[in-house]
């Protein structure tokens, strides 16, 4: 549920928990929508749910129906309910668009630049899915200006891979795609097909209020982390810009960022981590540190295109199963130089 921040020199922000990409029976996966916007709000007990059907096998019936169940759901205060579709491409890779009243599918936009121009003429906010799955990486992942401002996430984590143990290397991609020049924040997607999730790993979203349109503000924002911890709640921020924000400093200069994090589960490490997953900084906590920690490390921006923070928790509720330690990743904080 929502939690408040502690009073911050900047504007006041919550944290809310959820899941940005599912499937229903109207793809590939079971229930309805209605079942499964139900089943995540009463249930799974998260803030926001998205479904997101592979758009080749919805028709649409389905697509407005889909529709109907998330404002039916969808209640400002309590739980945010998500109208989207994943645009399933077999060679270039899956894409999730939230946020438009029509839809398009790897048929009728069989490119990465035809579907490029579909998102920017219907102003949809999207993100990579399981980026490196399919084997034309979304051509490399090459950054199209049109869609700059669309594309603003990419999964670190997806189903039972984790931010710490990801055999599928979709947190390397994730960094190839920022190194190209995408300003993506990450997110964990349970691309669950049934109602259940495979471990504690959620996607959170830094928004003023728990209501669709302040929550998809921040997703366009970029205010976004992922985590495989599902009560770890982050803020991290320079000056007064938030994570997924870009700021402008002055040539040879360092640079202030602040980072807060909030969990139950004792807090090892705290990382600035910069281009290429290289560790700028780094911060470990004695043992059995819980509950708030804070910290404001200063680091020299010389060519430093962005930073980002990693924490690193003991997994001592068993969140994903198999690992003893969880991690979460923060979006970048991008940096221009005057």
């Amino acid at each position: 549920a929502a939690t408040e921040l502690p009073a911050r020199a900047l504007e006041p922000m919550n944290v809310y928990f959820g899941n940005l990409h599912s499937h229903t029976k109207y793809s590939d996966g079971s229930g309805t929508p209605q079942d499964a916007f139900n089943w995540a709000r009463h249930t799974a007990r998260i803030d926001f749910y998205a479904v997101t059907d592979h758009a080749e096998q919805v028709d649409p019936y389905e697509w407005w129906k889909t529709g109907q169940h998330a404002n039916a759901a969808n209640k400002d205060g309590m739980f945010v309910a998500i109208r989207g579709f994943e645009w399933s491409h077999p060679w270039w890779g899956h894409i999730a668009v939230w946020n438009t009243s029509s839809y398009t599918n790897a048929v009728l936009d069989y490119t990465m630049a035809q579907f490029h121009e579909w998102l920017d003429q219907n102003n949809g906010i999207a993100q990579f899915n399981h980026p490196g799955r399919e084997y034309g990486v979304f051509e490399w992942l090459s950054p199209d200006p049109r869609v700059l401002d669309n594309l603003v996430g990419g999964e670190t984590a997806n189903r039972n891979s984790s931010n710490n143990a990801d055999p599928d290397d979709y947190f390397g991609w994730y960094l190839f795609a920022l190194d190209r020049g995408w300003k993506i924040a990450p997110t964990f997607g349970q691309d669950n097909h049934s109602l259940s999730f495979s471990n504690g790993g959620r996607t959170a979203v830094l928004a003023r209020s728990l209501t669709r349109a302040e929550l998809l503000s921040a997703i366009r924002a970029r205010r976004l982390y992922s985590t495989d911890d599902p009560t770890l709640r982050v803020a991290f921020s320079s000056g007064d810009q938030w994570m997924g924000s870009t700021i402008t400093v002055a040539p040879y200069s360092s640079v202030r960022f602040d980072a807060r994090v909030w969990d139950d589960e004792p807090i090892a490490k705290l990382e600035l981590v910069g281009a290429g997953g290289t560790v700028l900084a780094a911060q470990s906590l004695p043992p059995n540190t819980t509950g708030e920690v804070a910290w404001n490390p200063s680091i020299f921006a010389v060519y430093l295109p962005y930073v980002f923070l990693r924490v690193t928790t003991e997994d001592v509720k068993l969140d994903m199963p198999g690992q003893a330690t969880n991690v979460a990743y923060t979006a970048p904080i991008w940096i221009r130089h005057r």
